[in-house]
């Protein structure tokens, strides 16, 4: 009696080659007569080294289809690349306002479920056409999604506004409050917030309201605080006030929940260590002049964190984790209180107190 042993080919089955796959560096999704419009940037690796000139030419070409569905339009590029799509360096993903005021997660969730996709790409809407910001050329980088997603990146060093990955954003409209925000781009700057509720645009914040933000939710991870300073610059025909500079060591937010007479009351406490960057004053300063700095930067962030209160609750979108924090301290309460969440929200009582701290103090009084 004979024994044999089938041995399973071992290997790649699955690899595809380079040379038969175009590399999707970026995507940016529209509306267009009804249907949806894929604008993808393709990488051409062979373009990335520099050029005789010293510069590195445009390393991407840009390609568009259409379909009914996002699944259909992806499907009809190979017709046109002679290529099949391979997503793993697509960096990041840009919904034009359409498709943000009609619905994010119906575009996004092919992406999201695809498994050949990182799902740590960035997301960010453009307040036109998406296809416009991927057609723009720039001089700095030769791959201009790259340059997009690296700005995107920044934000976390900045604060300036959130940075939000596909999973985050997918994370966020799960929620059962039904809120989330990304990044907006106005061509190729970052200019502010989009908040989202139920999956449609709710609305977008500036720059002060998009710092607000984030303080609020405790994701203030650097950046600067700009306060009018002491001094005044004079010349003969104008008086300009001057202005001081911190910068962001450390920031966190506390959430607090009581109730008066069964409505919530959520208090957010925001503290903030700073350093004096930049200061126009040639005199050493005095613990009564850091103490008003710090009065100045305190109400600084309180402004911005109550101008975006007073933004989402026009829209009745939480983005600024009201109800989680009744969720998590007073669960009992929050089983009241959720159903119709958003209709309570607007008419909830939300108090913000800042305390902002100048490190080293004593490297401030002195140096002179």
């Amino acid at each position: 009696m004979y024994s044999f042993l089938v041995f399973g080919t071992a290997g790649c089955w699955s690899s595809r080659e380079l040379n038969e796959s175009a590399l999707v560096a970026g995507a940016g999704f529209d509306r267009r007569d009804g249907k949806y419009q894929l604008t993808i940037q393709i990488l051409q690796p062979g373009k990335l080294t520099p050029s005789t000139r010293g510069q590195s030419e445009r390393a991407v070409y840009v390609s568009q289809d259409t379909g009914k569905t996002i699944f259909e339009a992806i499907r009809t590029f190979p017709h046109q690349t002679t290529r099949k799509l391979y997503w793993s360096h697509c960096q990041v993903f840009i919904v034009g306002r359409e498709i943000a005021e009609e619905s994010v997660t119906k575009t996004l969730n092919w992406f999201y479920r695809n498994q050949e996709l990182r799902p740590l790409s960035y997301v960010a809407m453009s307040e036109g056409e998406a296809s416009e910001i991927l057609m723009t050329k720039t001089h700095l980088n030769p791959i201009p999604a790259y340059d997009i997603a690296s700005d995107i990146k920044t934000l976390s060093d900045t604060s300036q506004a959130p940075t939000v990955t596909l999973k985050d954003f997918m994370k966020m409209t799960a929620n059962p409050i039904g809120t989330a925000y990304m990044p907006v781009l106005n061509k190729m700057r970052i200019v502010g917030t989009a908040v989202f509720l139920h999956d449609r645009l709710a609305g977008e914040l500036n720059w002060d309201e998009s710092r607000g933000l984030l303080s609020l939710n405790g994701l203030v991870n650097s950046g600067k605080i700009l306060v009018p300073s002491s001094t005044t610059v004079r010349t003969e025909r104008t008086e300009q006030q001057d202005f001081s500079t911190f910068e962001i060591i450390h920031e966190n937010v506390t959430r607090k929940v009581k109730f008066v007479q069964s409505k919530p009351i959520v208090s957010y406490h925001i503290r903030c260590t700073v350093d004096l960057a930049d200061d126009p004053s040639l005199e050493q300063h005095s613990t009564s002049d850091v103490k008003k700095l710090e009065q100045e930067a305190s109400e600084r962030i309180k402004q911005q964190a109550e101008a975006c209160i007073q933004k989402v609750k026009d829209w009745h979108a939480d983005v600024i984790g009201a109800g989680e924090a009744i969720h998590r301290s007073r669960p009992r309460e929050w089983q009241r209180l959720k159903d119709g969440w958003e209709q309570k929200f607007p008419s909830t009582s939300i108090e913000v107190t800042a305390d902002v701290r100048v490190r080293h103090e004593g490297l401030i009084r002195g140096r002179m």
